[in-house]
């Protein structure tokens, strides 16, 4: 059972930007160009839901660079970047030397104190050895001022009166020079924050504020790939619900860039047999491919939720599509259990993943209008019915229809168990389409195909 989610593997980074797999490679040019143009320090936000490829495309940005503008023996084989971009853009991304760092706020969310594991980050970066002499001695800073910020009792009071450390300030300054020497000259040193929204409130709001009171160079930006609206969750659990966490996050990010929508075709054409289904019917253009692509535009589903989606559909579909298509698009009594297994269990998948409570309504004969019009304003769905009732002298429209359909399956509404569609197409024992929709949709049925 082949999972989809694309890792940020070295090689994945190298495929995908060759590829364009996203359709954000110019995206990510437009990023890189606006380094190019910063002064003085810079926090940036790259604001998206969750599951819509932060992580992937901040690392992306990070491998480019990386290749541009220093040996990193760990990326691998390079990337011919003249091939993606034209040489003159490629001199708009190459006016200043770069280093990078990434930190994983998620990873480290149970560490004691977020400069802490920031300093463990900077010393298990995989610079060149000059450069890690110099992390070393950020790093023997940075510990000293955890030392002169962390709470002492009342009893050790009277040893700080009599110790010559030095102040907070000039640790800081001292700090923040020796940061300083990590920039390559006349570049930026460009540190990468990630998964900081899904971080425990008390340290997500730590992060941000030692990061705003201790990183001060001006020659460092910050990239934090986030969800602003979870992360002002985060900071009105932490202040309170009527705290206004928007205004709170706007005195760290001097700009928020929302990351653009993928390409869904372009995405969905460079993920090797993603709908398996499409092996029935021998090509990608057939009913169910095209309306599991109107499914994911109407749910608006992010990369994940997409890869999410095409597997449990997948699983939860082939066997039995495969029984009621027999390979053929011929009219026959067959092509009844079409609508249910092609375009009615799809759906299921779907609403299972977009709308829990959606998907038990509609399993226990209550679904909503809304959920309904989905199929009945669909255009494949329409044009398999078309196709289905043609020269049938009762045709009924495609909204009454699939009302009728739904009701004889999820609400017993037939008298005699069958659903006559026309006069070659017909559903037969319809009592035993529900239990197989809802025990396919599981993912525990007999009929679900785990490859």
């Amino acid at each position: 059972m082949k999972k989809y989610d694309i890792l940020p593997t070295n090689e994945n980074l190298k495929k995908s930007i060759e590829n364009n797999i996203t359709g954000r490679n110019q995206n990510i040019y437009q990023l890189l160009k606006l380094l190019n143009y910063q002064e003085e320090s810079w926090a940036i936000a790259i604001n998206g839901d969750w599951g819509s490829g932060k992580t992937f495309f901040v690392k992306q940005c990070k491998y480019i660079l990386d290749i541009l503008n220093y040996d990193n023996y760990e990326l691998g084989e390079s990337i011919n970047l003249e091939t993606i971009w034209q040489i003159d853009n490629l001199e708009e991304i190459k006016q200043k030397p770069y280093r990078t760092l990434y930190y994983d706020a998620w990873e480290h969310d149970n560490d004691p104190d977020p400069i802490q594991s920031v300093l463990k980050c900077i010393i298990a970066a995989n610079w060149m050895s000059n450069v890690k002499n110099i992390a070393k001695k950020v790093v023997t800073i940075g510990l000293d001022i955890i030392q002169a910020t962390t709470p002492v009792a009342a009893q050790d009071l009277k040893k700080l009166l009599n110790d010559n450390s030095q102040s907070l300030d000039l640790l800081k300054k001292q700090f923040n020079q020796t940061l300083g020497q990590l920039v390559p000259d006349k570049g930026r040193l460009v540190i990468f924050i990630d998964e900081l929204d899904r971080c425990k409130p008390t340290y997500a709001i730590k992060l941000l504020e030692r990061i705003k009171h201790y990183f001060s160079n001006e020659k460092i930006t910050f990239i934090f790939s986030v969800d602003l609206g979870q992360l002002k969750n985060t900071v009105q659990s932490y202040y309170g619900d009527q705290f206004d966490g928007y205004s709170y996050l706007d005195r760290f990010f001097d700009l928020v860039i929302n990351i653009p929508e993928p390409n869904i075709e372009t995405y969905l054409s460079n993920t090797e047999d993603i709908l398996i289904l499409n092996k029935i019917f021998g090509n990608d253009d057939n009913y169910v491919s095209l309306f599991c692509k109107n499914l994911i535009e109407h749910f608006s589903f992010s990369l994940r939720q997409i890869n999410h989606f095409y597997l449990k559909t997948n699983s939860a579909t082939y066997n039995l599509i495969e029984n009621s298509n027999k390979n053929s698009f011929f009219i026959s009594e067959q092509n009844g259990d079409f609508f249910v297994y092609g375009f009615i269990l799809p759906l299921m998948c779907a609403l299972n993943q977009a709308d829990i409570s959606e998907y038990t309504r509609f399993i226990k004969g209550h679904a909503s209008k809304d959920t309904l019009n989905i199929l009945a304003m669909n255009s494949e769905f329409k044009s398999y019915y078309t196709d289905i009732i043609y020269n049938y002298k009762e045709q009924i429209s495609v909204k009454d229809f699939v009302q009728i359909l739904y009701n004889a399956i999820f609400n017993g509404t037939e008298k005699y168990n069958r659903l006559k569609i026309s006069n070659e197409a017909v559903i037969e024992d319809l009592s035993t389409h529900k239990k197989a929709l809802i025990d396919a949709c599981s993912l525990l049925d007999s009929h679900v195909k785990f490859a």
